[in-house]
């Protein structure tokens, strides 16, 4: 939810209630969605800017308390007869023992909301009042259901957390009847405010797209997420051992969001959760990790290995630990990717290996097979020859549906991969490169196809036809002649044997539109294409010499080129 929400949802509805209306504001929010950020929101509220103060903070070891006074009560400074804004004239700090014993000259927390007395509005903000022990609870509670005329109450919690789920201070509270209260539950940032955040702390230039798109997922629009990783990533550069990107050196790319480490805070926050579980609840929680998506409980348990009762139970009680969430009708899982990532990265090799094994047995039986995050698991489980299958039935899903960029993405990550061996290999460039011909801007595809004819574990044949194309690139649409000249001329030498692409090279190289060489030389590639596709008994590659054989005669003025004109294939 963003500020602007807030002005709608909360500072009208505060701003237009009477001075001697008491006000409630229950904040519910999962960790990490910006409850701290809404508090200090409300705090900066010229509406709120007049009453005393006092705000408490609720830790695992006990409360923080923090009260402030705009001024004394019973006293008026000469600032104020005048006219002039309040401001505060007095702040001090009180921290009360988790027993509620006193380490300050206020003994408990119920003897700090009464030392503002019955007749003074109030501000009372108490944060991550699930960690309230029962004495405090109880104090607020009391002070709740008898309440100062005028006061503007907020309390923020995790409902996850809470010890009896829906109630926000462990019991009912008997509400006054004239009081106002209102819920606010803050959800993950939508995609919008996360793109937001992320030009505003790395610039525009350094955020691609893909680059947007993944941080959004894997944060899952968790705001203290999304500010933890951009952190992370502000001093980001080339990843080891990668290619470079296609759109410049300091671009952060999908892969940079991937393989940034999972903020500290959020994986003490899922590692402390995932210790409260018991054996069988811990082995469904590990399944969901590898699955790393909604999945359904038949699914969960049959990845970790569990009977049909033994899986309800243990994933009922990873929904209780909030370890797992439901993501949708009968979906569960982690609450987003990264939280995935923090169990993931402690599971031992073997176990690991067999999660995925068991992971990939539970994808194949989907329909549609998802291709692509089944070759996922089939790598990971040691299924080398059906991962490549997987890999390459998912490219040529993606390209059958227009999506080149996903089947690159998927092509050059596979290529990278050193078990990759002939005739895999050939066969996925080739792929690869049709795809970056049909998809990317021409610098983006000859960045990828120049790395494909440089890479020596390639044979000669394949390399040669990405080199042709490249060639045809760099001279037609690039304005390159002397580099497309370069490759055109390589590829015929890598193409021999072959004669119908050769003949492509040949014929390319005897158009007189080259800058350099002189018209004999192209004279000569037009005899050797028209030899060559001869050779290569195939018709369509006949009638493609033919008509550049015309080009070249028009071009140079010789009428000969009518009478070929004339014979060519109608």
């Amino acid at each position: 939810m963003r500020e602007r929400e807030w002005e709608t949802a909360i500072r009208e509805p505060l701003a237009s209630a009477a001075t001697d209306t008491t006000v409630l504001v229950l904040v519910d929010g999962a960790a990490g969605t910006g409850k701290t950020r809404f508090v200090r929101w409300l705090l900066a509220l010229p509406e709120l800017a007049g009453p005393p103060r006092l705000k408490v903070t609720f830790r695992p070891s006990g409360a923080v308390v923090r009260k402030e006074f705009t001024r004394p009560r019973g006293t008026s400074s000469a600032a104020e007869r005048s006219g002039a804004p309040r401001r505060p004239s007095g702040i001090r700090t009180t921290v009360l023992a988790e027993s509620g014993t006193a380490q300050s000259p206020v003994s408990s927390l119920s003897e700090l909301t009464a030392s503002f007395g019955r007749d003074v509005p109030m501000l009372l903000v108490a944060e991550d009042v699930q960690r309230a022990g029962e004495q405090d609870a109880r104090a607020l509670r009391t002070f709740l259901e008898r309440p100062p005329a005028g006061l503007r109450a907020v309390l923020t919690y995790r409902p996850e957390e809470l010890a009896s789920p829906g109630l926000v201070l462990g019991a009912p509270v008997a509400y006054p009847a004239e009081m106002n209260l209102l819920r606010l539950r803050l959800g993950p940032l939508d995609e919008a405010t996360v793109h937001e955040m992320a030009v505003k702390a790395l610039g525009e230039d350094r955020c691609s797209a893909r680059f947007l798109t993944r941080l959004y997922e894997r944060s899952g629009g968790i705001a203290q997420a999304v500010a933890d990783l951009l952190t992370e990533l502000k001093t980001a550069g080339p990843l080891p051992g990668a290619r470079p990107t296609m759109v410049g050196r300091d671009r952060l790319t999908a892969r940079h969001v991937d393989e940034a480490a999972v903020p500290v805070r959020l994986t003490e926050l899922v590692v402390g959760r995932m210790a409260a579980l018991d054996e069988e609840t811990r082995r469904l929680a590990w399944a969901a990790a590898v699955l790393d998506e909604a999945a359904t409980e038949d699914e969960l348990s049959s990845v970790a290995d569990l009977s049909v009762d033994s899986g309800r139970s243990a994933l009922t009680a990873a929904l209780c630990e909030a370890v797992l969430h439901e993501l949708g009708l009968g979906q569960y899982g982690f609450r987003m990717p990264m939280e995935a990532a923090a169990v993931y990265q402690l599971l031992a090799g073997p176990v690991r290996r067999e999660l995925h094994g068991r992971a990939a047995a539970v994808l194949e039986a989907r329909r549609p097979t998802p291709w692509a995050r089944l070759a996922r698991h089939q790598l990971a489980s040691g299924r080398t020859n059906d991962w490549l299958g997987s890999v390459e039935k998912a490219a040529c899903e993606a390209v059958e549906a227009g999506d080149h960029e996903s089947a690159i993405a998927l092509l050059e990550d596979t290529l990278a991969n050193p078990l990759v061996a002939h005739p895999n290999r050939a066969r996925l460039a080739l792929m690869l490169a049709r795809s970056a011909y049909s998809a990317l801007r021409s610098d983006q595809t000859v960045q990828v196809l120049r790395r494909l004819v440089e890479d020596p574990e390639l044979p000669a044949a394949v390399r040669g036809e990405i080199r042709l194309d490249l060639g045809l690139l760099l001279g037609n649409h690039l304005g390159q002649a002397a580099e497309g000249r370069a490759d055109l001329m390589k590829s015929v030498e890598e193409l021999r044997g072959h004669a119908r692409l050769a003949a492509r090279a040949m014929a390319a190289l005897a158009l007189p539109y080259w800058p350099d060489g002189p018209l004999a030389d192209n004279l000569s590639w037009l005899t050797r294409a028209e030899t060559t596709a001869v050779e290569s008994g195939d018709a369509v590659v006949r009638a493609a010499v033919a008509a550049n054989q015309v080009t070249v005669l028009l071009s140079v003025g010789d009428a000969e080129g009518w009478r070929q004109l004339e014979r060519l294939p109608r």
